[in-house]
């Protein structure tokens, strides 16, 4: 899906598939890190500075971290610290560190899915084994807010995000 407009008015200045370098040529964000945009769907997206380089499409990552709001760091494939932010990766990889991309919060979307089959409905946790995967056998944390809403065997699942954030345990 194109996105349509951000939160505080006006148009996005790239869509939710590509990342950016920054306005100008700069390292400035070509919006503030942090703005919130939507597409046709009811899809929310926040534009972070990507802490790492080459994701997939897909790929969780925590984006109220340690480095800052509005920074993405990959999930770790562990069960690491809880009540991170979550959001989903939309820009291809190729992408390096300190790029500016859109990362998924809420509505219909894909995530990455790990190493067993989702069936629809089912609660999703994270994985031991893919670093920004889920699956929906217990063995990482819990994430509150993101459920699959169709069977998924591929790499990608299909999931609804309402603001998922790793569990609070």
């Amino acid at each position: 899906m194109g996105l349509t407009r951000l939160a505080d008015g006006g148009a996005p200045p790239f869509d939710s598939t590509a990342v950016s370098t920054g306005s100008a040529g700069t390292t400035r964000a070509p919006v503030p890190v942090g703005s919130r945009a939507y597409d046709s769907s009811g899809g929310e997206y926040i534009l972070c500075r990507l802490a790492s380089t080459g994701s997939a499409v897909g790929t969780l990552h925590s984006i109220n971290s340690s480095i800052g709001y509005g920074h993405a760091v990959v999930v770790p494939a562990s069960t690491g610290t809880t009540g991170s932010i979550l959001g989903a990766k939309m820009s291809p990889a190729g992408n390096t560190t300190n790029d500016y991309g859109w990362f998924q919060i809420y509505g219909p979307g894909t995530v990455l899915g790990g190493s067993t089959a989702g069936a629809a409905g089912s609660n999703l946790f994270m994985s031991t084994v893919t670093a920004g995967a889920v699956e929906t056998a217990s063995g990482g944390l819990a994430i509150d807010g993101l459920q699959t809403v169709s069977s998924n065997a591929s790499s990608l699942w299909n999931v609804f995000f309402s603001h998922p954030v790793k569990q609070i345990v």
